[in-house]
């Protein structure tokens, strides 16, 4: 099959491009999302027949660098710029909307010489492959999904029956497609992309600032009513609605420092600057490990949230407390408050799980967000006996840390990311963390 390089950070609007130009033009999508990545994928140019790139992507302005590739590398396959304005060539297209798919779709196919009648005649089989992410943003089914069940698709939801719980499991057990009969894939797809192209629209409405503002408000109540039995499942709302901006911040976010910068004007509170600036960590780790994927993302922005809440009420108590080593230092702790700093994971962890439909596993997350697998203590020696996401949190919280003393020191001095990462190699001995933390080169600051 024929190939389309895509290149667009990864999220909701990379997954209508994929999928529109997968069913439209019947070309595979190759998605990549780094500058790096693109010049590799482009040594083997003569694989794709077009390039669909986004206007600005990993610090690159694309209007500008794209003629230069053109230029310099000799580029002859037909590329659409999408999301701003530019000079037009032959190789060259640019469309200003970027929620214009059919304008998108359009350029394509002139460009590619394809008609509306080629896309419809294209031989499919008689079912298609969705990538499941969609169904995740959707209430309801909009045609009947079936899965493939040792290659026999097995129906799982009728039209118009609700999907949103079942989504999050399937994703949950590793399933990343499901099917719908190919007869139906234009209209489903197209009204597929109606339905997220308005909340694309409707998300899109909150600018950074004010999506800050109301994650500060979040958190503070939640730290204020967490305690209150009768409050768990409004908590559980509150914490979960928190969690899918944080979510979007840290995906629209620039770079460490600006994010920093955003948090610390809004409440400048360690433990919540600790927490939003672990989840931008953390998320950027699990987009660049080979296995990681945008569930992960969601599932670790809300293990943030959780995971020091205990610890609350000793950061306002206490703060010249930065670490959890400084609590165990601090020779000012009562008895009940040091029970509390060693049971802080087990007891965060316990609360998750008592809440209705919080992500599946993020209770064990949080108990080993410490190298510990039962949420008691700390660990001196950081083992392979926790899970690759705790792994995750775990690199993500010791850089974090090590982020905040620095700028502690001078919050205007350049931030030198090769001494974070030779701490943290230092810190943390085994391959499997290692790995993890060659993630962080790459790092935005």
């Amino acid at each position: 099959m024929r190939k389309t390089l895509l290149f667009i950070e990864k999220g909701l609007l990379a997954q209508l491009y994929k999928t529109n130009i997968s069913v439209y033009l019947e070309s595979e999508v190759v998605l990549c999302n780094n500058y790096l990545d693109l010049i590799k994928q482009l040594e083997n140019m003569e694989e794709f027949i077009l390039i669909v790139a986004y206007y600005y992507v990993d610090h690159t302005d694309m209007i500008k660098e794209m003629p230069t590739l053109i230029t310099e590398k000799g580029i002859k396959i037909p590329t659409i710029i999408v999301g701003e304005s530019g000079q037009d060539t032959p190789n060259l297209t640019h469309i200003k909307e970027s929620l214009n798919i059919p304008n998108i779709l359009g350029a394509s196919a002139r460009v590619l010489n394809i008609t509306a009648q080629m896309m419809a005649a294209y031989k499919v089989p008689e079912y298609y492959p969705i990538d499941i992410e969609f169904i995740y943003y959707l209430n309801k089914a909009p045609t009947s999904l079936f899965l493939n069940i040792n290659n026999e698709y097995v129906l799982f939801a009728s039209k118009d029956t609700s999907i949103s719980d079942i989504a999050q499991d399937l994703k949950e057990e590793g399933v990343d497609k499901f099917y719908i009969k190919s007869l139906e894939r234009l209209e489903i797809v197209g009204r597929i992309t109606e339905t997220l192209k308005e909340k694309l629209k409707q998300s899109s409405k909150l600018n950074s600032k004010f999506k800050a503002e109301l994650i500060a408000e979040g958190f503070d109540y939640f730290l204020d009513h967490y305690v209150s039995p009768e409050a768990g499942q409004e908590i559980g709302k509150i914490a979960n609605d928190c969690s899918r901006l944080m979510t979007d911040l840290v995906t629209e976010s620039n770079d460490l420092n600006a994010l920093f910068m955003a948090f610390r004007s809004n409440k400048d509170n360690y433990l919540y600057i600790h927490t939003m600036l672990g989840s931008y960590v953390a998320s950027h780790i699990v987009r660049n490990v080979p296995w990681g994927n945008e569930t992960h993302v969601d599932k670790i922005v809300m293990v943030f949230f959780f995971h020091d809440l205990y610890l609350a009420p000793l950061y306002a108590k206490y703060p010249e407390i930065r670490s959890e080593e400084d609590f165990n230092n601090n020779a000012e702790l009562g008895r009940q408050e040091k029970h509390t700093v060693l049971n802080h994971a087990r007891l965060a962890g316990e609360l998750v799980s008592s809440i209705k439909k919080s992500p599946i596993g993020i209770d064990q997350l949080i108990r080993q967000h410490h190298g510990v697998s039962t949420g008691i203590g700390f660990a001196d020696e950081y083992k392979d006996d926790v899970s690759p996401l705790a792994k995750i949190v775990i690199i993500a919280e010791s850089f974090v840390e090590f982020y905040l003393s620095k700028r502690g020191e001078n919050i205007q001095a350049p931030f030198d990311i090769l001494s974070a990462v030779e701490y943290l190699n230092e810190k943390f001995k085994l391959n499997s963390y290692r790995k993890i933390i060659e993630t962080l080169i790459t790092l935005k600051i």
